[in-house]
């Protein structure tokens, strides 16, 4: 008896033995685990995690293998060359190994940091599924799996900018800005969900700079709207390790605003997908008094509309469905035949040209879109049309009387307008004013020779030579403006009572434009798109 048991003793020494030595890194263990992801992974309490390892059979038989299992990490059987449950492997031949790790089963484990394996082992006989001790492998030391379990009150915190974000149907994309606010969390994965919200197929996440935002840094997702419009809707953003954050985004109606000088009223004209207009219907409003300028605030939810005979500004909150409610009127001592109305880049102060006493009426908006004292700046000569660069520190102003444009430097925290210069005389009465996406192109309707005049500017803002632009469309070009992806220019006929939409090429340059004729239309003069 004592004979057998020294026997069965040293049985279990060797066998031991091997089992902690097939476990062991060496030059060519039985069975390699290498990873081919990243195998030191942080994973949330409320997340998942994926690691992946090429599992190779080094011996010269093939072998039924089996994972160790470890309570929290479940093995992923789908995929190109992925190892089944059980897997078998013929000499040198390997497979992918993909494990998908439960944070909230690791979270029970009051361990900071998890050591894993994995180990694989040889099927054993008759045992079903159950590995065999006696012959493991299990990766080196540097490429073990190890786990580090994020609770919930670590995770990171994310803040979203431009949020609410207003969009078009069929518009340009606009973007929300995430800034990771952890200080010690790198976020990744980060993006929008809108599974389960009316956004779901109407809006579309065409940008996304966050796979990987360190803390305190920010990144943009860029959302591109289709042809539907959607009411102000919440929507969550969240990436691995963080918490969700949440949005909001809505999709407006595209449409164009013309002012109607024939007929004392604004033209809101829905914007069909290639562009055309679709038909006008009338806006009045008592104190509309021959409108000219029309512009929109940049949430789109105020219009200010110049009126030339009475010397006012008619304020119109604009509803979802792009209708004016009942307008204010807002009157200022610099007002004189105010003409046409613009924003600042950063929407804080309205410009208005005066042309009766040859101003510009700077006037700064209140929080509820109401305008403050103005101020009368510059000397012009029948100052029509304006325009600001995209960095809003010049401003170009279309002089009607002296057939030239204005330009203007800007002091973009006092607003105010200095050295200004006169461009060469181009034009015949300038009137509507605009600038291409680059702020490379100025586009000056000349309302006298039924012309639009594209000019190239130089690296100081100033003129290159103009190129008259010609169609058979034009009569008495007056207001212009270009679509947010600035591939096309309309333009307000004033004496032919018709809008010409006009292709731009890649140069600047039109195509032939087509002539959009409405019942509605008597002498249009500036037109304005809520697409920006």
């Amino acid at each position: 008896m004592e004979r057998v048991n020294k026997k069965y003793v040293i049985y279990y020494v060797i066998a031991a033995w091997f089992a902690i030595s097939s476990l062991q890194a060496g030059s060519n263990p039985t069975f390699s685990i290498v990873p081919i992801t990243n195998n030191q992974v942080t994973v949330a309490v409320n997340n998942a995690a994926t690691v992946q390892y090429r599992i190779t059979n080094n011996t010269r038989t093939t072998h039924t293998l089996t994972r160790k299992a470890v309570a929290g990490i479940t093995q992923v059987t789908s995929g190109n060359n992925g190892c089944a449950n059980p897997f078998i492997l013929a000499a040198q031949q390997s497979c992918i190994l993909t494990l998908q790790i439960n944070g909230t089963m690791m979270a029970s484990i009051a361990q900071p940091l998890i050591i894993a394996g994995p180990v694989i082992c040889k099927t054993q006989v008759g045992g079903g599924n159950l590995p065999d001790p006696f012959l493991c492998s299990q990766p080196a030391q540097a490429n073990l799996l190890r786990i580090n379990v994020l609770s919930s009150d670590r995770l990171a915190i994310l803040r979203i900018t431009n949020s609410p974000l207003a969009l078009v149907t069929n518009g340009a994309g606009r973007s929300l800005t995430v800034t990771n606010t952890s200080t010690e969390v790198t976020a990744t994965n980060i993006r929008s969900n809108f599974s389960g919200t009316v956004l779901a197929g109407k809006v579309s996440e065409t940008g996304n700079t966050c796979a990987r935002v360190a803390p305190g840094a920010s990144c943009t997702l860029t959302f591109t709207p289709g042809s539907s419009a959607v009411v102000l809707t919440r929507f969550p953003i969240k990436g691995h390790l963080t918490k969700v954050a949440n949005a909001q985004l809505s999709i407006k109606q595209r449409l164009a605003y013309i002012t109607n000088i024939g007929t004392n009223s604004v033209l809101r004209c829905p914007v069909n997908a290639n562009g055309s207009l679709a038909s006008c219907i009338a806006q009045n409003d008592p104190s509309f008094n021959q409108p000219t300028g029309i512009v929109l605030n940049s949430q789109g939810n105020i219009a200010y509309i110049a009126n030339q005979n009475n010397n006012t500004i008619s304020r119109c909150p604009v509803n979802a469905n792009g209708f004016f409610a009942a307008c204010a009127i807002s009157s200022d001592v610099t007002f004189a035949r105010p003409t046409v109305s613009t924003f600042n880049a950063a929407g804080t102060m309205l410009y208005i040209t005066n042309q009766e006493n040859n101003r510009v009426s700077s006037c700064p908006v209140n929080a509820n879109g109401s305008l403050a004292a103005c101020i009368a700046q510059g000397t012009f000569n029948g100052p029509s049309g304006i325009v600001f660069n995209g960095q809003g520190n010049r401003v170009y102003i279309g002089n009607i009387s002296g057939n030239n444009v204005s330009f203007c430097a800007v002091n973009t925290s006092t607003g105010v307008l200095t050295s200004c210069v006169q461009s060469n005389t181009f034009f015949s009465g300038p009137t509507g004013i605009t600038l291409n996406n680059q702020g490379s192109i100025a586009y000056v309707n000349s309302l006298n020779n039924s012309t639009v005049f594209r000019c190239p500017l130089t690296s100081n803002g100033s003129f290159a030579t103009c190129i008259a632009q010609n169609d058979a469309s034009f009569n008495g070009t007056a207001g212009i403006i270009l679509n947010a992806q600035g591939t096309t220019a309309y333009i307000a006929n004033v004496l032919g009572s018709t809008v010409s939409q006009c292709p731009v090429n890649a140069n600047g340059s039109f195509s032939t434009c087509t002539v959009q004729t409405d019942p509605a239309f008597n002498l249009p003069a500036i037109i304005y798109i809520n697409d920006r």
